[in-house]
């Protein structure tokens, strides 16, 4: 049984003749007057205890604003002459319950495409699952997931726009169309073929639901996901200015989070949901790990969506993954640790609270004594912002995001000329292809430098007869 309508009751008119009874059954819908609130934690809380809290701000959206979602209801008359008691009543409600169920599980290929892909997009984050970790074996979509799913639903209008088409009027040449124009129109072949595989999964979900004979989406080819964007990642010249802006600038749970993204390659989402208890800093022996010096486990992300921010598992079974510490990070990570463990410890204390490990392992690397994680958003905004202070431009010409750090880590060990496979395991990446086709294309002036300079030393000993000796790997001359 689905499970859109949340409740289910039944109320008697006594003032009307025959005294019948009325169903009711409640849901729930987006608010579309929602602000979502940009405050952080600390930013909320009005005093900690008896002391006021001076970073308090307060919340200047209206009462219809803070409300993600709005309840509404339904109702059915029921008929007085054949539905008397409650006991009858109740029957009545429940068939009338299963019949509306069933018509919102199942609705008619007469739909527009935009409204039955956000049915399909809403049935499938409501199957969702976050104790199945990093497999693919459920059929529901995380909120973060949900949200990227509607944001791509934009495309729908675009073009020779698709989204007020009739589900069952589409067909190749109407898709087909549509693409072509979106191509047109600018959009690169990425953003393309993610709306494309929106609408044929969805397309696919009507077939199996018996809502469209065939999915006509089958006989589009997927437009190339090559699109010639490189990563705007930080060059060897632009990470040792960032690397000395990071040591200059005071240290904070910024400068801690940004450490993680440029030595281990971490999401944003996984930098703020790090907590102690998966940073090893004295090298002990995991279960199950052989690694035996600092390291930090990856479990999980924080993840974004209408509602709000949420703990999530990762992006994909690849997610879960350990990391070795070395070099700088490691230095970072204690000062970070002794700090914020001082300041929790006394806060406890204060609060005639004994502080112990397993009470400090679960709180945030990034995040508050309070026990509260950094917002991703927050996480950005504060990024951009020392970027633009400390000049930090990418090969691309632009100031680097925050994902830009990630992308250096990544360009940096591909020019260094470490293995692919291990670069996407490190990212946790589940395909290697995907890591090169994105690392392969970034610049890095110096390692270009560096290897035209390898060629140039062979060209220029091959001028003078210095030619080393050539063995062919399978052992014979051609």
């Amino acid at each position: 049984m689905a499970d859109f309508y949340t409740s289910a009751f039944l109320r008697r008119l006594n003032n009307r003749k025959g005294k019948p009874w009325v169903a009711v059954l409640k849901y729930s819908e987006p608010n579309p007057a929602y602000v979502e609130d940009t405050r952080t934690d600390m930013q909320r809380r009005k005093a900690f205890g008896k002391r006021p809290n001076t970073a308090y701000v307060e919340d200047m959206r209206s009462p219809e604003q803070r409300k993600p979602y709005i309840q509404r209801q339904i109702t059915k008359t029921l008929d007085p002459a054949t539905v008397k008691t409650k006991s009858q009543a109740t029957t009545a409600m429940e068939t009338w319950r299963e019949q509306m169920e069933t018509e919102h599980a199942t609705p008619d290929a007469s739909q527009a495409v935009a409204e039955y892909v956000g049915r399909y997009i809403t049935t499938l984050e409501k199957l969702y699952d976050p104790t199945n970790t990093g497999t693919r074996q459920h059929k529901g979509i995380s909120p973060t997931t949900a949200t990227d799913y509607r944001n791509t639903m934009r495309y729908f209008g675009r073009g020779k726009a698709i989204g007020g088409t009739p589900l069952r009027a589409l067909t190749v040449k109407v898709i087909e169309a549509w693409e072509l124009s979106l191509l047109e129109s600018g959009l690169n072949g990425t953003t393309v073929a993610k709306a494309h595989r929106l609408l044929w999964s969805a397309c696919e979900y009507a077939v199996n639901h018996d809502d469209l004979a065939k999915n006509p989406a089958r006989g589009v080819k997927t437009p190339s996901r090559t699109n010639g964007k490189r990563p705007n990642a930080l060059d060897a010249n632009g990470r040792a200015r960032a690397m000395q802006a990071l040591d200059a600038a005071r240290p904070t749970p910024l400068t801690i989070a940004a450490r993680l993204a440029l030595y281990c390659g971490l999401r944003r989402g996984e930098c703020c949901a790090l907590t102690w208890g998966n940073v090893d800093l004295e090298g002990i022996q995991w279960e199950g790990e052989d690694e035996r010096g600092p390291k930090i486990r990856v479990v999980q992300s924080i993840g974004e969506a209408k509602s709000g921010t949420y703990v999530k598992p990762p992006k994909s079974a690849a997610g879960n993954r350990v990391l070795a510490l070395k070099g700088g990070i490691v230095d970072a990570l204690r000062e970070r640790r002794a700090a914020m463990w001082d300041e929790w410890s006394t806060a406890m204390k204060e609060a005639d609270i004994l502080p112990t490990e397993d009470a400090f392992s679960t709180l945030y690397v990034c995040g508050r004594i309070d026990g509260s994680y950094c917002n991703p958003t927050v996480l950005t905004h504060e990024w951009t912002s020392f970027a633009r202070q400390w000049g930090l431009v990418g090969t691309e010409g632009r100031y680097v995001t925050f994902h830009g750090l990630r992308d250096s880590y990544g360009t940096a060990a591909h020019s260094r000329g470490e293995v692919i496979g291990t670069i996407a395991n490190n990212m946790g990446h589940s395909d290697p292809a995907m890591t090169l086709r994105r690392y392969a294309t970034g610049r890095d002036s110096a390692a270009q430098a560096a290897t035209n300079e390898t060629v140039a030393n062979d060209l220029d000993a091959a001028r003078t007869g210095n030619v080393l000796p050539f063995s062919p790997k399978t052992g014979t001359d051609n």
